[in-house]
């Protein structure tokens, strides 16, 4: 199909072939269904990260917000580094505790828009990591990346580490056996 023939133009082509009004270029909707017509817009539209499925806070799959729209992460290349990266950018400072592959947390029902991910683990947001372009991938609904976010690191200062690194109140401090003294 002919973009420029078709009336109440200009018309923008889309790579597949799709034709969309000027207008809908840089409107933070991904009308070609690739992203392209939101590429190089110098647009103010915040990026978000959030996870899903998980069974407790701050874990689950990895979802971002790009040009409006939520979207998958691929779990190639899929890393500690980067994962830290997301956890941080979400509001937890000790970083990622674990990884997840293989859509361990369920695939969504949202496209991937992020893939070869290679994040030096320094970065503060997913937005200054290396991927591949935004919205390309060779991933199937399976390849979903997902997190588990540390929420605290060791035991709080009420609280006595044991050997078997489980925190217990100072109160019930481990005696030399196998039992808490308090507790009988």
């Amino acid at each position: 199909m002919d973009c420029e023939k078709l009336p109440n133009g200009p018309y923008h082509r889309c790579p597949q072939g799709r034709c969309i009004h000027h207008l809908s270029l840089c409107n933070n909707v991904n009308d070609c269904g690739d992203f392209s017509d939101e590429e190089n817009c110098d647009s103010d539209v915040p990026f978000e990260v959030r996870v899903r499925g998980g069974e407790t806070e701050g874990q689950g799959r990895v979802e971002v917000k790009y040009r409006g729209e939520w979207g998958l992460v691929c779990d190639d290349k899929w890393d500690i580094k980067d994962a830290g990266v997301v956890c941080r950018e979400m509001g937890y400072p000790l970083g990622a505790e674990e990884v997840y592959y293989r859509s361990s947390y369920g695939a969504g029902s949202q496209p991937f828009v992020l893939d070869d991910l290679d994040c030096i683990g320094t970065e503060s947001s997913l937005q200054e990591c290396a991927h591949a372009p935004w919205g390309k991938h060779d991933c199937s609904r399976g390849e979903a990346a997902a997190v588990k976010c540390k929420l605290r690191q060791g035991c709080r200062e009420d609280e006595h580490h044991c050997i078997n690194h489980k925190c217990i109140p100072s109160s019930f401090l481990c005696d030399g056996q196998k039992r808490l003294r308090g507790l009988e």
